[in-house]
């Protein structure tokens, strides 16, 4: 990575986006991107490079974020998936209790 070390660890984070690099000892980094879309389902419509690009968008990306973007585009393999937030009225019914990573999202 530009300017970086491989054991180090990035986060580039804003408002509705972020990418992070997890630095191991024993294999690659690997590169987590998240956003936010209201149109899930629109996505999947496209190649994941595709979408990625999109939201990461139309603005300059800067050295280091193009640049994992890149790495993205030429990965032999990745996921490309959604995940969602469930919102509830209550986090508790009755004797059971949702806690930790369950009540977290």
């Amino acid at each position: 990575m530009p300017g970086y070390r491989v054991k180090d660890g990035i986060v580039l984070a804003e408002q509705g986006r972020s990418s992070w690099v997890f630095p191991f000892a024993d294999r690659p980094p690997p590169v987590l991107f998240n956003y936010r879309t209201d149109d899930v389902d629109a996505e999947f419509t496209r190649p994941a490079i595709e979408s990625l690009r999109a939201r990461f968008g139309p603005e300059a990306t800067g050295e280091t974020l193009g640049w994992l973007l890149d790495q993205f585009e030429q990965a032999p393999d990745h996921l490309f998936d959604s995940a969602e937030q469930v919102r509830l009225d209550t986090w508790h019914r009755d004797r059971v209790v949702l806690v930790g990573d369950a009540a977290c999202a």
